[in-house]
């Protein structure tokens, strides 16, 4: 499917500004490499994110636009931290074209002229971090949308929770037709455009998918992270997608947010354990006479999404279901 057209007009003009080189004779992928930081003005801190530090700028004075500062490689050398992250970007551009993918606008690698703000790590080091472009997206994330639920004493409605679910699900199709691993799938990744259409964000944080590619780092493991991650398993597919998209369609079809996920959902003991717990099989609960069951509608009344999510979160990857099924079966429910 192609890129929203709200973002033609900026991608072209990223591509036509001066300073800019396209990466398209020397790679594989067509990529846009920003050469010239000083285009972006009105720098606004945004968040911190799983993968660096978030940041909202305007791009030729004109274009909203969300820069991520990816956190440094220590463990690389600065050949090699240049040589990842154009691989990465890589893989960003390989999966570009869907509808229910954040497109990426372009690269930004480290350059002396970088904001002060920059070229500082997390931890307050300095460094020289490499970043990404994206769109901002106006009505923010599906984490966004459970909080400010809760706050309202508001519910998803059915008809949009599907919606939802199956953007996810058809996007995450695409994505593992490209033998790229998400790692990161939640709902604060789940983005929504100015039409309130599904985008999935942090996909390029993935790797190819390969049996020897370096499991996912330790800071980054949670809830959403399948078993055979958090064994270290060399062996891993799109089934460690599903596995998140397993937790997060829960959290999705019970309007619970993640903190909610986190501080009520799970016992504290559960919280404090929960690698062991994940890879014991304790899942948030399912039963249809549970209270958290009977007071969510959608699962409440169609048991049937159950039986997906509880397939989906199988300890056993051979048992959970590709994203091509998953996204029949939301369609037959």
């Amino acid at each position: 499917m192609p890129i929203q057209d709200d973002f033609r007009n900026l991608v072209r003009r990223i591509r036509g500004a001066r300073k800019l080189v396209d990466m398209s004779e020397s790679r594989d992928v067509v990529t846009t490499i920003i050469k010239d930081p000083t285009l972006f003005s009105d720098i606004q801190y945004l968040a911190n994110g799983s993968y660096g530090t978030v940041y909202t700028a305007r791009y030729l004075n004109q274009f909203l636009v969300v820069v991520k500062v990816l956190n440094g490689k220590e463990w690389l050398s600065e050949k090699d931290e240049k040589e990842f992250f154009f691989n990465e970007v890589s893989s960003m551009m390989s999966i570009q074209g869907h509808e229910n993918i954040l497109p990426i606008l372009g690269a930004l690698p480290f350059d002396e002229q970088f904001p002060p703000e920059w070229k500082v790590s997390a931890d307050g080091n300095p460094c020289q971090p490499h970043a990404i472009v994206m769109p901002m997206m106006p009505n923010g994330t599906l984490e966004d949308l459970l909080e400010r639920n809760k706050k309202e004493g508001k519910k998803i409605p059915l008809q949009r929770q599907f919606e939802i679910a199956l953007n996810i699900c058809e996007g995450m199709t695409w994505v593992s037709s490209r033998n790229v691993l998400h790692r990161d799938l939640k709902p604060e990744n789940v983005f929504f455009d100015k039409h309130w259409i599904s985008k999935i964000g942090d996909v390029g944080m993935a790797r190819l998918s390969s049996g020897d590619q370096p499991n996912i780092e330790e800071e980054n493991l949670h809830w959403w992270t399948a078993p055979e991650v958090i064994l270290r398993s060399k062996n891993l597919s799109s089934k460690i997608d599903v596995y998140s998209c397993g937790i997060l369609l829960w959290q999705l079809f019970t309007d619970t947010c993640t903190n909610d996920l986190l501080e009520k959902v799970f016992p504290s003991e559960f919280t404090m354990n929960y690698h062991e717990n994940i890879v014991a099989g304790k899942r948030p609960p399912i039963d249809p006479d549970h209270p958290y069951i009977t007071d969510s509608p959608s699962l409440r009344d169609y048991p049937q999404i159950s039986t997906i999510i509880e397939k989906a979160w199988s300890n056993d990857p051979e048992q959970r279901p590709t994203f091509e099924q998953l996204v029949q079966q939301l369609k037959e429910t």
